[in-house]
């Protein structure tokens, strides 16, 4: 749950992004516009996908991704598959950072999930 939907409910005293403090953490921010996020996918989004990638609300922004008929040619595989399961790792790995002190986030993580795409 994201820190606004977690304020709304009043389960937080803030909806602030606790990785990078921007001041509202919703959906398009944590998969999207968040640097952590941002940073991960950037450099595996096929560049036919760069028009309205970025401004797009978070609907539009799913429905982009995941109707795209693009294949992602470092793994051969649909965007749409390997779109899911960036957003997947991106979701888990926002959560282990905020609630294991202990996690460290992948040094390489978009090296890591082209393995892990083509082990599938």
């Amino acid at each position: 749950m994201t820190n606004k939907a977690r304020w709304i409910r009043d389960y937080s005293s803030s909806m602030s992004c606790e990785l990078c403090g921007f001041l509202c953490e919703d959906c398009i921010h944590a998969m999207n516009d968040c640097p952590y996020a941002l940073n991960v996918r950037s450099s595996l989004m096929p560049n036919d996908l760069s028009n309205g990638f970025f401004t797009a609300d978070f609907e539009d922004w799913l429905h982009m991704n995941l109707n795209s008929s693009i294949v992602f040619s470092e793994a051969d595989i649909p965007w749409p598959v390997m779109f899911s399961i960036v957003v997947w790792k991106i979701w888990k790995w926002r959560c282990k950072r905020i609630f294991d002190e202990e996690f460290s986030s992948p040094y390489n993580p978009n090296v890591l999930l082209t393995k892990y795409v083509k082990e599938i």
